[in-house]
C-alpha cells in the first residue's frame, strides 16, 4: 500500500544519516564547548577579582599618601603654633618664618593666621600687613576654637584667591586656651600630583573626593570636573563601608568597576575606576588562542564525520531502495555493494523477507475479504436485532399495559359499587400495586428509549409554579401518614414564566422528591429553587431536594446512578423499587444540558442538586393574584416557615411570621388586622382563638392529615385546609376561597352532575375486558356508548349513527385504528374528535396517531381523571 500524502510529508521531515552524524559530533563537542564556556566564565570572574583587589590596594596606598600630605600640613602648622613670634605678637617675624616653610617639597600652598573673629591677621599668599575678614572660614575657625583640635576641611571656593582650596586648621594654644588658628591651604593641583606619582595605567580614571563627595583632584580632565559631586549612590556607599568594589559610571559616562578606599581621619576617599571594556579585553586576549584551537578541533571533527557519513549514507540508500521496492510490490533491483557488514546482512534479510511477504500478502487479501463479508453480515444482523428489540419493547409495553388497564379499570369500577370499608382497603391495595407496576414499566421503557437515544425534549412555554404545584400534590400523597415536614421554596429572583420541557422537569422532580420521602421516616423533605449567575443573562436554575432520611455512605454514592442499583439488598427489600429512577433522572438532566450532584451522610440525610438552563419568556400569562392581602403565618418549622413566607411574597401579599403559639397569640392580640391566618396543624391549639379573630383561619397539613383537625373543621374553627408543601397556586386557591366563605375545590361526589351526561361516544376496542372497563367508566360518567370491536365496525357505525366523539384503539384485527381514522377523515369527511386509546406509549406510535388524523392520545392503563379532562377539552371545542 503506497504511503499517504501526510506520511510522505512526515518522512520528508525526518533527518538524514549525515545530519544525525553531524548532530553526534555536535553532541560530543558540546560538553567540551560548555566546559570551555564555564572555564572562561570562571577565568573572567577570577581575573576581574584580581584586578579589583590590585586596584583596591592601589586606592588604599593613594588615600594613605593623601593622608600623609594632610598630616604633614597639620604637623607643620602645630610646630609653627609654638613659635615665640606669636607670643610676642611679632606677626611680621611669624610671616617670614611661615614663608620659609613653603618650599617645593611642602604640600601646602600658604599659611593663614586667624583670630577668634575669623579675621586673617596674615596670609602668606598676600603681602604682609593686609587684614581682611574671612567669613567663609568662620564656621571652621569657630569649631577649632571650640574643640581645640585640628580640623581638615572639605573643598571650598576661596573668594580672595578665586580658586578652589582645601585646608587644615590647627589651634594655637596658650595657657590651655585657643588664641589663634593657623590654617594651611592645599590646592587641587598639588593633591593631583599624588595621583600622577603612582604611574597608574592610562585607562584608570582616578579621583580624590572629600567627605562631602566633592571631587578634589582627578587624573582625567581635572580642570573640567574638579568641584563636581559624586553620584548619591557612590556617596552613600562611601558612608556605609570604608572600602569596596562596585559597578558605576564615570562623569564621562564610561561603565567602570570602581574600587575606593576612604580615610577614617579625614573622611576623604580615593576612587579608581577601571573600564569594564578594558577588563574584558585583557581577559579575552588571554583566551583567544584557546578559542582558535577549539574551532580547529571542531572543524576537523566535522570533516571526519562527513567522510564516514558519506559511506554510511551510501549503504543506507541501498537498503532504502530495496525496502521501497519491497513496499511498492515491485521486484528488487540489484543494489550497490554495502560499505559495512551490518548493511550487507540487512540486504540479504530483505531479499528473504520479500519472498515471504509476497506469500503472506496473498493470504491476507483473502482473509480480509472474508472478514469484510462477515462484518457486513454482522452489521445487518445487529441492525435487524435493534429493530426487533424496538418492536419487542413496543409490543411488550402494549401487552403489559392492556391487562394492567383491566386490573386498574375494574378496581376503579368496583370501588364505585358501594363496597364495604374493608373491601375499599383491598381495592386501594390493588390500585397501589398496579400503579407501582406501571411505574416500573414506565422506568424500563424510559431507560430503553434513553439508551437508544430516542428521548426528545419538547420545548414550550410553561409556568414554574404549575410544575411545582403538581409536584407538591404528589409529594403530599407520597408522604401518607408520615409525620414529616414538606416544603417547597422558590427564591425571589427566579423567573416564573419559562421555556423548556415541563413534563421531563416534572418527572425528575417527582423522582427525587419521591425518593427523599421514601427514605425519610421523620424530620423534613424540602425542594428549593434558586437562580445561578450565568453569562449573557441566561436563565440557569438550581433545584435542591434535601431530606433528613437514612443517608448514604461514600460507596453507595459512587454507584448511585448505575441502572438497576440501590444502596444494598436490604434497601431493595425494605423500600422496593427498580433502581432506575436516578439513572433516568440523570439522563434527562444531561439531555437538558444540566448536571446533577449528591451530598449525603449516612444517618443524617441527603441532598440532590441539579442545574438546568431554561429560557425565560413573557408568553405565559400572569396568574391573577387579586387584591393585596396581609396574612399571619404561624409555623414552628424554620424550613416550612421560610418557604411559605416566600410563596406569600410571590403571590404579591405580605405576612407577619410567628415561630411559636405564644408569638402567634401576641401578634393576634396586638391589634393588627389580618386578612387570613395560616396555622400549622401542630399548632392547632390556636383554633380556640378563632372567635376573637376577624379573619378566616387556614390549617396547613399533609394530604392525609385532615382527620387530625376534623373536629375543628366541623365546628367552623378552621375555614379551610392548605395542603403542604405550600405552593403559590395552592395558596391563592385556598386563601381566596376561605375569604369568600367558599370551600376550596374538592373532588365532586357521586351526587354531582355526571361529566359526560348525554354525550354519544363510539368506543372502538377489541379486548373484551378493556371493553367492560372503558364502557363502565364512560357510562358511569353519563355517556351513551356504542361499541365496535375493530376499525371496520367503527366505520360502519359512523356511517349510520350521529355521535360526538370516537375513542379508537390502535392495534386491532380486521382493520387497525390508523386505517379506520383515515377513512373517517378522508371518506366520511367527519370532523368529530377521534382520540386514540392504546397501550402503546412509544413516541413513534403517538406520531402515527396524529399523522392518521387523530386529535389526542389516552394511554393505557387509563388515568380516569386525565381521560375525563381530555374528553372534556375536545368536547368543549366541538
Amino acid at each position: 500500500m503506497p504511503p499517504q500524502q501526510g506520511e510522505q510529508k512526515y518522512v520528508a521531515r525526518l533527518p538524514t544519516i549525515r545530519s544525525q552524524i553531524y548532530s553526534l559530533v555536535w553532541a560530543c563537542a558540546l560538553p567540551a564547548i560548555l566546559g570551555f564556556a564555564l572555564l572562561t566564565n570562571n577565568f573572567i570572574v577570577r581575573e576581574r577579582k584580581t584586578i579589583q583587589q590590585d586596584t583596591l590596594i592601589t586606592a588604599r596606598a593613594l588615600i594613605q599618601a593623601v593622608d600623609r600630605d594632610l598630616n604633614t600640613g597639620i604637623t607643620v602648622a602645630l610646630a609653627l603654633a609654638n613659635s615665640p613670634s606669636i607670643d610676642n605678637r611679632d606677626f611680621a617675624a611669624f610671616y617670614r618664618q611661615a614663608t620659609e616653610v613653603l618650599r617645593p617639597e611642602f604640600p601646602g600652598y600658604n599659611f593663614v593666621l586667624h583670630d577668634r573673629d575669623s579675621v586673617q591677621l596674615l596670609n602668606t599668599a598676600r603681602p604682609y600687613g593686609e587684614l581682611y575678614p574671612d567669613p567663609l572660614s568662620a564656621a571652621r575657625i569657630a569649631q577649632v576654637f571650640k574643640t581645640g583640635k585640628p580640623l581638615i576641611s572639605n573643598l571650598f571656593y576661596a573668594g580672595a584667591l578665586k580658586r578652589p582650596l582645601a585646608a587644615i586648621h590647627a589651634p594655637v594654644i596658650r595657657d590651655g586656651k585657643v588664641v589663634y588658628v593657623i590654617s594651611v591651604a592645599f590646592v587641587p593641583e598639588r593633591l593631583g600630583q599624588v595621583l600622577r606619582e603612582q604611574l597608574l595605567p592610562a585607562n584608570r580614571v582616578t579621583g580624590i573626593f572629600d567627605a562631602n563627595g566633592v571631587l578634589v583632584a582627578r587624573t582625567h580632565d581635572p580642570e573640567k570636573y574638579v568641584g563636581q559631586h559624586v553620584s548619591p549612590t557612590l556617596l552613600s556607599q562611601f558612608r556605609l563601608r570604608q572600602e569596596d568594589a562596585i559597578e558605576a559610571t564615570t562623569l564621562e559616562g564610561i561603565p567602570v568597576y570602581s574600587m575606593y578606599s576612604r580615610s577614617q581621619q579625614s573622611g576623604w576617599a580615593v576612587v579608581i575606576g577601571v573600564p569594564r571594556s578594558a577588563v574584558y579585553a585583557e581577559v579575552f586576549d588571554s583566551i583567544t588562542w584557546i578559542m582558535a584551537f577549539l574551532a580547529l578541533v571542531t572543524a576537523a571533527g566535522f570533516g571526519v564525520a562527513w567522510h564516514f557519513a558519506r559511506n554510511i549514507e551510501g549503504s543506507v540508500r541501498s537498503l532504502t531502495t530495496a525496502a521501497m521496492a519491497l513496499g511498492g510490490k515491485s521486484p528488487q533491483q540489484p543494489a550497490a555493494p554495502a560499505a559495512f557488514h551490518e548493511a550487507a546482512q540487512a540486504l540479504d534479510t530483505l531479499h528473504g523477507v520479500e519472498s515471504e511477504l509476497l506469500r503472506y500478502r496473498h493470504h491476507l487479501e483473502n482473509l480480509i475479504e472474508h472478514r469484510t463479508r462477515q462484518l457486513e453480515s454482522a452489521m445487518r444482523e445487529a441492525q435487524a436485532a435493534n429493530a426487533a428489540k424496538d418492536v419487542f419493547v413496543a409490543n411488550m409495553s402494549h401487552e403489559l399495559r392492556t391487562p394492567m388497564n383491566a386490573v386498574l379499570g375494574v378496581a376503579h369500577l368496583l370501588g364505585r359499587t358501594g363496597v364495604s370499608p374493608e373491601q375499599a382497603r383491598y381495592l386501594e391495595m390493588i390500585r397501589t400495586s398496579g400503579q407501582s407496576l406501571l411505574g416500573i414499566l414506565n422506568d424500563i421503557l424510559d431507560l430503553s428509549k434513553m439508551q437508544a437515544g430516542k428521548v426528545e425534549l419538547h420545548q414550550a412555554p410553561f409556568r414554574l409554579d404549575d410544575v411545582l404545584h403538581a409536584v407538591a400534590s404528589i409529594m403530599s400523597v407520597s408522604a401518607g401518614d408520615k409525620q414529616i415536614e414538606l416544603a417547597i421554596g422558590v427564591e425571589v429572583d427566579v423567573p416564573r414564566a419559562l421555556v423548556g420541557d415541563a413534563l421531563r422537569l416534572h418527572q425528575v422532580l417527582v423522582n427525587l422528591a419521591g425518593n427523599a420521602i421514601k427514605f425519610t421516616e421523620r424530620g423534613e423533605v424540602s425542594l428549593r429553587v434558586s437562580r445561578l449567575p450565568a453569562p449573557g443573562g441566561a436563565t440557569v436554575l438550581c433545584f435542591a431536594v434535601k431530606d433528613t432520611g437514612i443517608g448514604l455512605n461514600e460507596e453507595q454514592v459512587a454507584r448511585l446512578f448505575s441502572p438497576f442499583t440501590q444502596a444494598d439488598l436490604s434497601t431493595t427489600r425494605r423500600f422496593g423499587g427498580t433502581g432506575l429512577g436516578l439513572t433516568i433522572s440523570r439522563g434527562l438532566i444531561e439531555l437538558m444540558q444540566g448536571q446533577i450532584t449528591v451530598h449525603s451522610m449516612q444517618g443524617e440525610g441527603s441532598e440532590f442538586r441539579f442545574t438546568v438552563p431554561l429560557g425565560a419568556t413573557q408568553v405565559v400569562p400572569e396568574r391573577e393574584h387579586g387584591q393585596p392581602l396581609h396574612l399571619l403565618l404561624a409555623d414552628d418549622n424554620a424550613t416550612s416557615r421560610d418557604c411559605i413566607a416566600a410563596a406569600i411574597a410571590a403571590a404579591g401579599w405580605t405576612c407577619d411570621v410567628a415561630e411559636s403559639s405564644r408569638a402567634a397569640v401576641a401578634l393576634l392580640r396586638g391589634g393588627t388586622n389580618y386578612d387570613a391566618v395560616l396555622v400549622d396543624w401542630q399548632m392547632s391549639e390556636l383554633c380556640v382563638l378563632q372567635p376573637e379573630i376577624d379573619a378566616p383561619l387556614v390549617c396547613m397539613l399533609n394530604a392525609y392529615g385532615r382527620d387530625l383537625v376534623a373536629e375543628d373543621m366541623a365546628n367552623g374553627r378552621i375555614a379551610a385546609c392548605l395542603t403542604k408543601p405550600v405552593t403559590v397556586p395552592g395558596l391563592l386557591e385556598v386563601v381566596q376561597a376561605a375569604r369568600a366563605h367558599v370551600p376550596a375545590p374538592v373532588r365532586q361526589d357521586d351526587s354531582a352532575q355526571p361529566p359526560l351526561a348525554g354525550v354519544r361516544i363510539v368506543l372502538v376496542e377489541d379486548n373484551p375486558i378493556n371493553q367492560v372497563v372503558a364502557r363502565g367508566l364512560l357510562e358511569q360518567a353519563g355517556a351513551r356508548v356504542t361499541l365496535a370491536e375493530n376499525g371496520e365496525q367503527a366505520v360502519a357505525q359512523l356511517r349510520r349513527l350521529d355521535c360526538d366523539l370516537v375513542l379508537m384503539d390502535v392495534q386491532m384485527p380486521v382493520m387497525d385504528g390508523f386505517t379506520a381514522t383515515r377513512i373517517i377523515r378522508e371518506q366520511l369527511r367527519l370532523t368529530l374528535p377521534v382520540i386514540a386509546m392504546t397501550a402503546g406509549v412509544m413516541a413513534s406510535e403517538r406520531e402515527q396517531c396524529i399523522a392518521a388524523g387523530m386529535d389526542d392520545f389516552i394511554g393505557k392503563p387509563i388515568d380516569v381523571e386525565q381521560m375525563f379532562a381530555i374528553l372534556a377539552r375536545h368536547l368543549s371545542r366541538a
